[in-house]
């Protein structure tokens, strides 16, 4: 019935409205990884690393329909230093996977387009030498920290995930601290950056969590659409809150669907 109705609603030109009166709004996408699997791999139980083929056709209905930016650029714009394109989107991925290497970064640069990582720091790999083309295992081992700084030197951002991706509003507020603040300081040593953005684990968060995490000079933190709570009061441009669309297996193949949707849901990306 809902793709019933989505067909009508398409064809009599509503969905070209609703996308055109969402234009304005920024849509920040959620990825987890990349795999070159022809079928899901059995400890990838909610689908979370997309396959390569999806996320192709994802990069192209994002070229044809919006225009991707760095996280930066929005944080600037957030700023009142620049202004950006209507249809604006970001690309973001979670945990660190080592997928993103071998398997979507050389998709978003054929593609030419930005995406930030945010790091579980305490997951991230020793030095090594490992092989430039995607492998199996590649789904469940981390970056390295080689790794991460040879990917900023190719235009790609990061980010802070926290130390061990524990659920934060269930966890004592010194271990907070040392989640936010250790991974904050680990991954600065490693990557050059104006400022690190944070994403919580799991989308969740709540105001005394935002808080502490502005305090500790994170320029932007990021919630799902799911966990999303009432963070107005810290959007500002010393501090910015920021919705998620997550994207998996299951929904993954209708990168439209995700991008209409959730557009109007995800906060507008001018300083006004």
């Amino acid at each position: 019935m809902k793709r019933l109705v989505f067909q009508f609603l398409y064809w009599t030109g509503a969905v070209r409205l609703a996308a055109w009166l969402k234009r304005r709004h920024l849509v920040v996408l959620c990825y987890h990884g990349v795999t070159q699997r022809a079928t899901r791999h059995p400890d990838d139980r909610f689908g979370l690393h997309v396959r390569e083929d999806r996320f192709r056709d994802h990069l192209d209905y994002l070229g044809r329909h919006y225009r991707v930016i760095s996280l930066q650029d929005y944080l600037q714009a957030r700023e009142g230093k620049l202004q950006l394109p209507d249809y604006s989107a970001v690309i973001t991925f979670d945990d660190g996977h080592r997928n993103f290497y071998t398997a979507a970064t050389p998709l978003l640069e054929k593609h030419q387009m930005p995406a930030v990582m945010f790091l579980i720091s305490d997951r991230v790999a020793a030095a090594g030498s490992r092989p430039q083309t995607w492998q199996a295992n590649d789904d469940q081992d981390y970056l390295s920290w080689n790794e991460v700084r040879e990917l900023t030197t190719r235009g790609f951002e990061f980010g802070s995930h926290t130390c061990s991706h524990q659920k934060l509003p269930r966890i004592s507020p010194k271990e907070i601290e040392h989640e936010l603040g250790d991974s904050k300081t680990a991954i600065e040593h490693h990557v050059k950056t104006d400022g690190l953005p944070l994403a919580y684990p799991y989308g969740m968060a709540n105001d005394e969590i935002v808080s502490r995490a502005a305090g500790l000079g994170f320029p932007m933190s990021s919630t799902s659409v799911k966990y999303r709570s009432d963070l107005a009061k810290y959007h500002s441009s010393a501090s910015v809150s920021v919705s998620r669309v997550p994207l998996a297996t299951p929904r993954a193949g209708n990168p439209e669907k995700s991008c209409r949707d959730h557009g109007v849901g995800s906060f507008p990306h001018t300083s006004r």
